[in-house]
């Protein structure tokens, strides 16, 4: 007959192992560090004791070996001390170490979240009204990337050969600005996007990459279930070059805090970490369209604006 603790373990959820291809550490370990009721990365135990033996002599060892806590994955550094008291008696001293690792206490803290309900698990549109700021939320997609960015990548390719010095177009030109002219109808014709040069649209391009190599923040576009679409707000601290290029193109999964909900009429302008991004959504859609079509350039690039039904999350992590 089973006892009641070994149902309890049976319906218990597996942990699942995954691994953390972004990872905000201080979220994590204030998380941690909330649902612990404190946190070290470090602990160390010591145990004793005796058994008997034969042997006359003593004996020193050590071994690493692994244990399932907190975080599944958590490295074990034990040190043994043995000293003999008699023929019959052997004393034994345990010293234990365990080391967590930031991806280890990702994968506890993401069982336990799970195991208390505590994430809802983004799969259709109507989750959307009901969704707060402050949310703990998990949407598996596909990584897009972030348009602006393509387009801007692909600028920095072709430009050489169009006969452009970039140096040249980041440079600032003296003359005057006819934004502060007095006049509208001047004003209006240098917003951007209007009858604007080949080389001022270049130059345009150049400073807006500058500005996001700058930026310690970047997008990128989630497509989500239901033509969800995530707009996640990475550190650049923790999204490395390496760990961009794993993203683009995967399907992987996001848990963070929501930080925006879209509603209706409302958008998220891809071009505001740059020196456009107060010009509007359609500004930045004009000048996507109008680089890739003087270009006669044969791609597909996604929309700069991101409309709903959308949400903006700012990412513990994304794993797979």
């Amino acid at each position: 007959m089973a006892r009641k603790g070994d149902d309890q373990e049976d319906r218990a959820p597996a942990l699942q192992l995954i691994h953390p291809v972004y990872l905000d550490v201080p979220m994590l370990v204030s998380f941690v560090a909330a649902a612990e009721g404190g946190f070290a990365f470090e602990t160390e135990e010591t145990e004793k004791g005796t058994s008997g033996s034969d042997r006359d002599r003593s004996v020193e060892g050590r071994g690493r070996a692994g244990f399932p806590g907190l975080g599944a994955l958590i490295g074990l550094d034990m040190s043994g001390r043995y000293g003999r008291r008699d023929q019959e008696e052997e004393s034994k001293e345990t010293r234990v170490v365990r080391q967590h690792t930031e991806a280890s206490l990702f994968n506890g803290l993401r069982h336990r979240l799970t195991a208390e309900d505590r994430t809802t698990v983004l799969a259709g549109e109507d989750q959307l009204p009901h969704l707060q700021i402050g949310d703990l939320v998990e949407v598996t997609g596909e990584v897009v990337g972030n348009p602006l960015e393509q387009v801007l990548d692909l600028f920095f390719q072709i430009v050489p050969y169009l006969g452009y010095d970039i140096e040249a177009l980041t440079r600032p030109k003296k003359r005057k600005d006819p934004s502060k002219s007095g006049n509208p109808a001047v004003r209006a014709q240098a917003a951007p996007g209007a009858d604007m040069s080949e080389e001022d649209v270049l130059g345009l391009l150049a400073t807006m990459r500058a500005d996001l190599e700058g930026s310690s923040m970047r997008d990128l576009v989630l497509s989500g279930p239901a033509d969800i679409r995530a707009v996640l707000t990475l550190s650049t601290e923790f999204l490395t070059p390496a760990a961009a290029d794993r993203l683009l193109g995967g399907r992987f999964t996001v848990l963070g805090k929501v930080s925006r909900v879209l509603e209706s009429g409302e958008a998220i302008n891809l071009t505001r970490r740059t020196a456009l991004g107060y010009a509007g959504p359609q500004v930045a859609r004009a000048l996507v369209t109008d680089f890739t079509s003087d270009q006669a350039l044969f791609m597909e690039v996604g929309d700069p604006v991101v409309e709903p039904p959308a949400v903006q999350l700012l990412p513990l992590a994304v794993f797979v």
